[in-house]
């Protein structure tokens, strides 16, 4: 990735923070391909506290009987944002483990209420069809559309498409 283009997706990001914090979940959401240099060199400019949701939350749910899990989740992430109080964003990563059917949560939801304590930047491991963000394919049990949601969106697909023609060139 050239400098000038890893500066697009970090305006970006920026610019859709400039918005979030008007609200009152400021809540930033990345849709990118996985593993995107796009994204980390978004992690590298700002320098937040990364959570891998996915490892942090199921070593936690360990400690917890399973019947108790959808009630347990909300806690343990809001323990995992709360560790970093002196941060002025939380960067949330590999969220996969929140549409386990299992868990009966909603991700945005909860997303949306955690935002509500320390402004978070999310990973999205889906898409963005411009109006809805979605998890999974149709006929996939983790299959989730959320219409419309009240969040910031950067699509960082873009970004890589761009990088990948300037490549082929």
């Amino acid at each position: 990735m050239t400098d000038a283009t890893a500066r697009e997706p970090i305006a970006a990001v920026q610019l859709a923070f400039a918005r979030a914090r008007d609200r009152v979940q400021p809540l930033v959401v990345v849709v990118a391909r996985p593993r995107s240099p796009e994204v980390d060199a978004v992690f590298e400019k700002f320098g937040w506290p990364r959570v891998l949701v996915g490892q942090s939350l199921t070593q936690r749910l360990l400690e917890v009987p399973r019947a108790r899990h959808p009630l347990a989740v909300e806690p343990i992430l809001r323990d995992l944002v709360a560790q970093h109080l002196t941060a002025s964003a939380v960067f949330l990563d590999r969220l996969e483990v929140l549409f386990l059917p299992a868990l009966k949560i909603d991700p945005v939801g909860l997303l949306c209420r955690l935002a509500h304590e320390r402004p978070l930047l999310v990973r999205w491991p889906g898409s963005w069809t411009g109006t809805d963000l979605v998890y999974a394919e149709p006929g996939h049990p983790e299959y989730r559309v959320f219409p419309r949601p009240r969040v910031e969106v950067v699509d960082l697909r873009a970004y890589a498409r761009i990088e990948s023609d300037h490549e082929v060139r």
